[in-house]
């Protein structure tokens, strides 16, 4: 009788022990979805959705940047952004290596390497992933591109029809989906080294929108930087879900928003006049040999900038080829003492300041006057002269002596009016202030060099906007480069109007300021090269001495300049040519002169600006209207300038 209570506890012994192994097993399967659902949830979701999501990136096609006439000066081309999946390649990546290594320019071995499938272990998980994507080339033409469709779909499995159902979505998964081509654009510049300095360049920035990788276009320098925002649009981006064949569930699809285009940037440039000023330029340098030349083209009234050129250049679409000194925008970035075109502010503030007029007589000192214990000379040894005729043959001792009739702090307010010392507002980076002390830190010979154009340092873009305020009846405008944004259509988003700085001397001033500037590009005066047969030019000549940073000291380097505007009573343009070091002559009526009456004819021509038929050039034999001989009755001494 006792045996049956023996299998009784022996079945119960069993039973408690199923009933453990049954609560440690739930206890350990719990355990593991509080890891897989709690612990690890975030982890596993993003790894989850990484397998069934896709981010999809629409670029945004950059806007145009165009001249005023709507010529192209930048633009994007269509290219393809091409890589390759090497996990459906698989075995075959000989085949499509002999195919596309000469449509993409690689050594047939080179990409067969980087065809090969390599996988990878995440350290956090250890899931073990291969290499889906690997890029080929980021800039493929469209052409290149379905060269390369067509040469994958021309991959065939001998006798595939007979191959296996799986086996035959191998081989067009390999055709149709082993090598991609994402869109995208290449930046083109027609012109090349055209304007190169105004419109800038772009590289790429690379980034990724939730794991999908994106390569956008941005401007790194010129109207490419400052107006990257309105020209790159915004990105478009698609999120959605993927089957297991990597087709899209478009019931799951998320956001879906479309890119939206750039605008195209209209600039004040106008694409013929620039080729008119780089090629007076051009031949100017040629003929007098500087180490480089610049010049600026623009409007009076308005400010709007019609050409611009820094000179030394380069090619937006081979811009790494360049040296960096090439890009820099000299007319902006670099500063100079501008000699005797400084003159134009100096003349202008003492009229206004009523201290002098045209007609003052001046002693010159016969070209040597000795003050504050130092020399300062003139380029000819002139006596007594009308203030007009100092100003016209650019006496520095007739300017400095007019000059100490001044108040210096009123004089100093006057050259901050004309914008020294200021940033212009040109829409362009790389502006600089350049240099002018308070007078409370001038020396006791300040009030005879300043005025002269030394002791203070402008960029030649300050000093054309200073000229064109006397034009523009002493109004100082702000220079302008972009007319307007417009989307594709042509439509306008943004019109940008003329903007008035200040007035920076009275309308009266700067009349008889122009009176005496118009004397200078006469017989009488040094500008005398830069006389128009149709067209009364008001202009000032400038040559100055370079500073020498090792000696500390002036040698016998040169800016040569000539800035003048035309016709004078109602001017249409101003035109600045600036010669950093000629080799062949040294004054700015000399070598800067002749380069702006080419590049005013070229002008006047194209604008067709209505001839004014005034001249003040004193026909031979005659007095000029100050009532002085010529320069030819006066001196057989060729005429040059300070």
């Amino acid at each position: 009788m006792a045996r049956p209570t023996m299998l009784r506890a022996s079945q119960l012994r069993w039973l408690f022990g199923l009933t453990s192994a049954l609560v440690l097993g739930l206890c350990g399967l719990g355990y593991r979805l509080v890891v897989l659902q709690v612990l690890r949830h975030e982890e596993l979701r993003v790894l989850a959705d990484s397998m069934t999501q896709r981010t999809i990136v629409r670029e945004p096609w950059r806007g145009d940047v165009l001249d005023v006439n709507g010529n192209p000066l930048a633009r994007s081309h269509p290219i393809k952004h091409v890589w390759a999946d090497p996990s459906i390649i698989g075995e075959h990546r000989q085949e499509v290596a002999r195919l596309l290594a000469p449509l993409l320019g690689y050594n047939e071995a080179e990409l067969e390497q980087r065809l090969q499938v390599t996988t990878r272990t995440n350290a956090l998980n250890n899931v073990v992933r291969t290499n889906q994507f690997v890029v080929l080339r980021q800039e493929v033409s469209i052409e290149t591109w379905q060269q390369v469709t067509q040469a994958m779909f021309s991959l065939r499995a001998p006798n595939e029809a007979s191959l296996k159902r799986s086996e035959r979505r191998l081989w067009t998964a390999l055709r149709e989906r082993a090598i991609r081509g994402d869109d995208g654009q290449k930046r083109i510049y027609p012109n090349g080294t055209l304007a190169a300095h105004v419109v800038g360049f772009v590289g790429v920035t690379n980034y990724s929108i939730n794991g999908t990788p994106v390569r956008e276009p941005v401007g790194f320098d010129g109207i490419e930087a400052t107006f990257n925002k309105d020209l790159s649009g915004v990105v478009g981006i698609r999120t959605t879900e993927l089957d297991r064949g990597s087709r899209e569930l478009v019931n799951y699809r998320g956001q879906d928003a479309e890119a939206h285009a750039g605008l195209n940037v209209v600039l004040t440039l106008d694409l013929v006049l620039q080729k008119i000023l780089e090629s007076g330029l051009a031949e100017g340098a040629e003929k007098f040999g500087p180490v480089n030349t610049m010049g600026i083209i623009l409007r009076p009234a308005t400010g709007e900038i019609l050409a611009m050129s820094s000179g030394l250049t380069f090619n937006p679409n081979e811009v790494g080829t360049a040296p960096m000194e090439n890009r820099r925008n000299r007319l902006i970035s670099d500063f100079y003492e501008p000699g005797s075109t400084f003159k134009v502010v100096s003349l202008s503030s003492a009229i206004e300041d009523g201290v002098a007029r045209l007609s003052d007589m001046i002693n010159c000192e016969h070209g040597r006057w000795h003050y504050a214990g130092h020399d300062l000379t003139d380029h000819e040894h002139y006596d007594t002269l009308p203030l007009e005729i100092v100003f016209a043959k650019s006496s520095n001792i007739g300017i400095a002596k007019m000059a100490l009739r001044m108040d210096p702090n009123l004089f100093y307010r006057h050259v901050r009016d004309f914008g020294f010392g200021s940033r212009t507002g040109i829409e362009l980076p790389g502006e600089v202030i350049g240099r002018i002390q308070e007078p409370s830190r001038w020396q006791m010979t300040s009030m005879t060099r300043i005025p002269i154009g030394y002791e203070v340092a402008a960029t030649p873009l300050q000093m054309t906007m200073a000229v064109a305020a006397v034009a523009n009846h002493g109004v100082l405008m702000r220079p302008q480069l972009v007319k307007r944004l417009q989307d594709s259509r042509g439509r306008v988003v943004v019109e940008y109007r003329p903007v008035k700085v200040r007035q920076a001397i009275s309308t009266e001033a700067a009349r008889q300021a122009v009176v005496a500037m118009k004397t200078v590009a006469s017989t009488n005066g040094t500008g005398v090269k830069a006389i128009l047969d149709q067209y009364t030019v008001a202009g000032k000549t400038g040559t100055a001495w370079k500073w020498n940073t090792v000696t500390k000291r002036y040698d016998k380097r040169y800016y040569s300049s000539f800035i003048g505007f035309f016709p004078a009573e109602n001017p249409e343009l101003c035109i600045s040519v600036i010669m950093d070091q000629p080799r062949v002559g040294t004054y700015g009526g000399q070598v800067a002169a002749p380069v702006f009456r080419k590049i005013a004819e070229q002008a006047a021509h194209y604008l067709r600006i209505p001839p004014d038929r005034g001249t003040l050039a004193s026909p031979p034999g005659e007095e000029s209207r100050a009532g002085l001989p010529t320069v030819a009755q006066r001196s057989p001494r060729p005429l040059v300038n300070n």
